[in-house]
């Protein structure tokens, strides 16, 4: 991105200084910049062959204000925009002396339009063939393989014996493992870092009395951490490991889950937030009758910690543990990290002071290293690899507080002070959130980081190297759970050379058991918790038996390749592993099938794309309940007291009992059930939640695609958002109907531009005129659908990036036709910015009206908006106004025509993108209804859609193919008998005499207006109905729209020489000049309705990868093409 910043920027003070030495301005001494003569005269005789600067593309003819006292002069039929587009003579084009551009142009088409059909990873099924036909064949992975994941050709089952280190010492105590020394060790995150060094830490570990926790804790309290994640949770943690053990629990636990943890751990304290924060920790201790300590947040100065409630003192009878035995438990969790039937994992100090110096080895941490820990300290991860592997490094651990977001997590990265991070440690779907976050920032983050490592879930190939080039540093991806702390990680130096590995091993021997990974080692735990025969043992099924008895199975599965690094490859278990948190699917259970009408509920792990696995609940319903009567939403609503948000499913698969598999003894198979019940990625992905079983088709199918939560769709310029399913039905909608209207644009460019001397067939030419001068119906569908979509945008900084991203592309649209002499079509870029600017600029100010007013000042807005716009477009429909100036040195000169005026290389120029803003004028006020589209869509379309959502029958409706049908023939019907737009005498609503005969001439006006744009409407009615949310071939042609809309008039025969700049280098106007088409006027039909799809899966597409790149930076983008623009029009001719 430096690199792209630097070449940006030095183009653009090149171009500048090009400019200024070749400027050929004289300033005369009374101020005014004149032209030499010679580009004046050419600058004249270019402009009066060209019929619009504003508008090239559609042919209007300047009409010349009357003089005072005269009737304006009537236009001829022939010349009026709106009814009849009949191009004028075009700028002579030298005819072909050979068809060679013909010839490239369309083998480009047919190449670019079959690579788009065939979908070259499609050929990969052949090439696997390939490959095992040769014996070179790949292992391939199960049905559960994680995608990404590479696999390796290794019959290798074990890694022992190839460890290549030494284990480091293990501390006895905490004083052991922390340094004795003067460095930071944590701070907080915002503003005030609040700095603790390791000093201020072992001065509470070694005089607690003196640090005001003296009687706090026995040795042998279990102490219940319910605390926000954070410095303050880290240092109450080191002080309760050292004197007793820490049980840090999840602070979104519901009381009921809280009570269930405390009783199952076995805790006799409890530490929790004052007020509100930690009431349900409050209740849950009450009724337990556990003793409770509150963290104050108002510290004693000298002091770390501040704990009010009764104090204790110690019991002999009960301190038979040394504090100084490495093993003494000093931490418990549990691998659910919910209720009571999760197993319970405890950890010694020995065991935990060797996980935090392995992982301080792995990642290579000492003094000056900064960890960003976002990880909870109630995960092992957060505890074992944020936390304490920095504390036995003296490295530094800036805690991320509160919910993650993106921006807050960003600023972090970017801090200005000492305690700039240089790793964190994340789950993928934070490591998505902050590529995204980069992306529409459109600049690289001022970081410091030199490692990211992941775990949780799998971190996808693509994801891991776009984090490699964005940041520039190693990317980790480990492997660890509870029971073993850190299993394996790559090297610091890591780049993800060997795809889906996951790494060598740390510190375990690893052996493969049909498939599934099997772990042991000195951080593997010794066992679960087991208190007696009164409970199940957990540990009846943990360990492997036989010839490699005493292994922990993990359900994982996976391989080896020859060098001893691990590739998962997916689960075995039925656990659910969430993002990183383990999830017991007989927690979940009961809370859903208490729920009245449910007769039983399994659940299981589901794909999900960004935490890796969800919860989804298969639900059983009673005999006569349907799926409304019991909908996911009434499931949640039920169990949302009983389960914390991460317990609660994400995705509901409604079956009858047969279908879901059981055992020979009648239990209910969960491992690989959504395998078994077709509940692929692909389906995840589409954003659907809840399926229904189809026992005709005998599979699941998504309930109703409109119930969809959330999708990530791409809009109009091409940014990425996450929204709900039925925007992005709308968003498919709106692709297909853009991809019907650019077929129109470009299909009457190349048609008038190219054969409009050519007689059509008899039978066409009705439909074809009509549908090829539809301005009106076409640019208000565009604008209508543009509208909508800024409707959709949330945030200001969404808006800012869309008006960048408009001006960019007019920019590029602009530079695209001055270099080739083309049409130039960024008037329809500039007008759109220009109606958003109006219509946001216009809520804004309507939306700091008092709160009172309520919807009022929607309705206020929106009327505001349509109605000046409307009066604009009545009223300069007759009268035109005088031009005006928009930027220095940039003036419309009504005398000679469309004009540029003042020198070619005015910085009014250069900002507008060589475009003239005598707005109102082309085209008799079209511009202004256009303006109003805008209005009405971003206004009236979405409470028009949310009316439509309301009435799933009428949309069932509208759905059916007989009544698409029946709306394409009332679409043809409508385009055959469209008014027109009001521009002539000879229009059919102009009763009275010549233009200017009559005072009521601004209410006619008016009234065409209003009928014009009714049709308009009915007819884009009913051609949404007619296209519908899954015509897959235009919503490909309306993705590549913008692409295809600056780049089709490259092609054509129109021209247009501006800046006296020569485009004879480009030789494609004539590239649809084929002599069949000339003799053969149904060719010409076949050829208009045929090449414009070719030309958008082609050329399009490219072009729209482009435009996608500019718009990634668009900052950068605009300054290079003001670089190209400068370059370009003082380059000598």
């Amino acid at each position: 991105m430096g690199a792209m910043n630097l070449l940006a920027w030095g183009l653009l003070l090149l171009s500048l200084s090009t400019s200024i030495a070749r400027a050929d301005v004289v300033l005369d001494p009374g101020g005014r910049t004149e032209e030499c003569p010679a580009e004046s005269a050419l600058r004249d005789e270019a402009e009066v062959k060209s019929s619009s600067v504003l508008q090239r593309d559609y042919s209007t003819k300047k009409v010349v204000a009357p003089v005072s006292g005269q009737p304006q002069p009537v236009l001829p039929p022939a010349v009026s925009a709106a009814v009849q587009l009949t191009p004028p003579p075009p700028t002579p084009v030298p005819p072909p002396t050979s068809f060679w551009h013909t010839y490239l142009f369309l083998a480009t088409l047919l190449a670019g339009s079959m690579l788009h059909a065939i979908k070259l990873p499609s050929f990969a099924p052949l090439v696997q063939k390939s490959l095992t036909a040769s014996g070179k064949s790949q292992h391939v992975p199960n049905k559960d393989s994680i995608k990404g994941t590479t696999a390796q050709d290794s019959a290798l089952t074990t890694n022992v014996g190839m460890l290549e280190h030494d284990p480091p010492a293990v501390a006895s105590c905490l004083l052991e493992l922390l340094p004795d020394i003067e460095a930071t060790a944590m701070c907080q995150d915002g503003a005030d870092p609040a700095p603790v060094s390791y000093r201020e830490l072992r001065g509470l570990l070694e005089r607690p009395e003196a640090a005001g926790v003296s009687g706090c804790f026995l040795k042998s309290d279990r102490v219940a951490l319910v605390l926000d994640n954070g410095k303050d949770m880290a240092v109450c943690m080191l002080a309760v490991m050292h004197m007793a053990c820490a049980v840090p629990l999840n602070t979104g636990f519901t009381e009921k889950e809280l009570l269930a943890a405390m009783q199952q751990l076995k805790c006799s304290v409890v530490v929790l937030r004052p007020g509100q924060a930690g009431e349900a920790a409050r209740k849950a201790a009450e009724q337990l009758g556990l003793r409770i300590l509150t963290l104050q947040k108002q510290i004693a100065p000298g002091r770390l910690l501040s704990l009010e409630g009764p104090r204790v003192e110690p019991d002999g009878s009960k301190e038979s543990v040394e504090a100084s035995s490495n093993d003494r438990v000093v931490l418990l969790l549990k691998t659910s990290g919910t209720t009571s039937k999760g197993k319970v994992v405890t950890f010694t100090m020995g065991r935990l002071s060797l996980a935090a110096r392995y992982n301080a080895s792995s990642v290579d941490l000492g003094q000056g290293s900064v960890c960003l820990s976002m990880m909870p300290l109630y995960h092992i991860a957060g505890i074992s690899v944020n936390f304490l592997a920095s504390m036995s490094a003296g490295a530094n651990v800036l805690f991320y507080s509160g919910a993650f977001e993106v921006e807050r997590f960003a600023a972090e990265l970017e801090r200005p002070d000492s305690y700039k991070p240089t790793w964190y440690f994340a789950v993928p779907a934070v490591h998505d959130a902050v590529l995204s976050y980069v992306a529409e920032l459109g600049r690289p983050l001022k970081h410091q980081l030199r490692l990211i490592r992941s775990a949780g879930a799998a971190l996808l190939q693509q994801t891991g190297l776009r984090l490699v080039d964005v940041f520039g540093c190693a990317v980790t991806p480990a492997y660890g759970m509870t029971e073993a702390l850190e299993i394996t990680c790559p090297p610091d130096n890591y780049r993800l050379e060997r795809p889906g590995s996951v790494g060598p091993s740390i510190s375990a021997d690893i052996i493969l058991v049909a498939g599934e990974v099997c772990i042991r080692g000195n951080l593997v735990m010794p066992g679960y918790e087991f208190n007696g025969p009164q409970e199940e043992d957990p540990n009846a099924e943990a360990w492997t038996t036989g010839d490699a008895k005493g292994f922990l199975c993990t359900g994982d599965l996976g391989h080896l390749d020859k060098d001893g690094w691990l590739y998962l490859t997916g689960r075995s278990k039925e656990m659910i592993n969430r993002g990183g948190e383990t999830i017991n699917p007989h927690e979940v259970e009961p809370a859903l099938a208490s729920k009245p009408g449910i007769e039983v509920v399994v659940c299981f792990s589901a794909p999900h794309h960004a935490l890796g696995e969800c919860v989804a609940a298969a639900v059983v319903l009673n005999k006569g309940m349907e799926v409304q009567e019991v909908s996911p939403e009434q499931i949640l609503q039920h169990c949302a007291p009983m389960l914390s948000g991460i317990m609660q499913p994400e995705v509901f698969v409604y079956v009858p009992r047969d279908v879901l598999p059981t055992t020979a003894t009648k239990k209910f198979i969960r491992a690989g059930l959504a395998q078994r019940l077709g509940l692929t990625s692909d389906m995840m992905s589409s954003g659907a939640s809840v399926f229904v079983y189809n026992p005709a088709k005998g599979m699941i199918e998504p309930r109703d695609d409109l119930q969809s939560r959330t999708v990530m769709v791409k809009d109009s310029l091409g940014h990425l958002r996450e929204t709900s399913g039925k925007e992005a039905t709308e968003q498919r909608l709106k692709d297909g109907l853009f991809g019907l209207g650019i077929i129109q644009v470009v299909t009457k460019h190349w048609y008038e531009g190219n054969y409009a001397d050519v007689p059509l067939p008899s039978w066409f030419i009705p439909v074809y005129t009509k549908w090829a001068c539809s301005a009106m119906m076409f640019m208000a569908l565009f604008f209508l659908l543009t509208g909508h979509s800024l409707a959709q945008i949330s945030t200001r900084k969404q808006l800012r990036e869309r008006w960048l991203g408009l001006y960019v592309v007019m920019m590029a649209a602009s530079y695209i036709g001055l270099a080739t002499n083309s049409l130039i079509v960024h008037w329809y870029f500039a007008w759109l910015l220009l109606a958003e600017l109006s219509v946001t600029g216009i809520d804004i100010m309507c939306l700091r009206l008092p709160e009172a007013m309520g919807d009022l000042r929607r309705a206020l807005s929106a009327s505001t908006s349509i109605c000046i716009f409307l009066l604009c477009a009545a009223f300069t429909n007759t009268e035109i106004p005088e031009g005006f100036c928009v930027a220095a040195g940039h003036t419309l000169d009504m005398s000679a025509g469309w004009s540029l005026g003042g020198s070619r290389s005015t910085w009014g120029n250069m900002f507008l993108a060589t475009l003239d803003w005598c707005l109102g004028e082309w085209s008799f006020g079209l511009l202004f209804i256009w303006a109003v589209s805008f209005a009405i869509g971003f206004h009236l379309l979405p409470s028009l859609s949310k009316a439509l959502w309301a009435r799933p029958g009428l949309l069932s409706v509208l759905a059916k193919p007989e009544v698409r049908m029946l709306s394409c023939a009332a679409v043809v019907l409508l385009i055959g008998v469209s008014p027109g737009w009001p521009n002539s005498v000879e229009g059919w609503w102009w009763p009275w005499g010549p233009r200017g005969s009559s005072g009521l001439e601004p209410l006619m006006d008016l009234s065409a207006c209003l009928v014009s744009m009714l049709h308009t409407y009915v007819s884009i009615a009913c051609m949404a109905v007619a296209v519908g949310p899954n015509a897959r071939i235009l919503q490909d042609v309306g993705k590549y729209a913008i692409g295809t809309l600056i780049t089709h008039t490259s092609f054509s025969r129109y021209t247009l020489i501006l800046y006296n700049i020569d485009g004879k280098w480009w030789g494609f106007h004539d590239a649809l000049e084929l002599g069949v088409f000339a003799s053969s006027p149904t060719a010409v039909v076949i050829a208009m309705v045929v090449i414009p799809f070719l030309y958008v899966y082609s050329i399009g597409r490219l072009a729209q990868g482009l435009v996608d790149m500019m718009l990634s930076n668009a900052m950068n983008s605009a300054v290079l093409l003001w670089a190209c623009y400068l370059t370009a029009v003082n380059w000598p001719s």
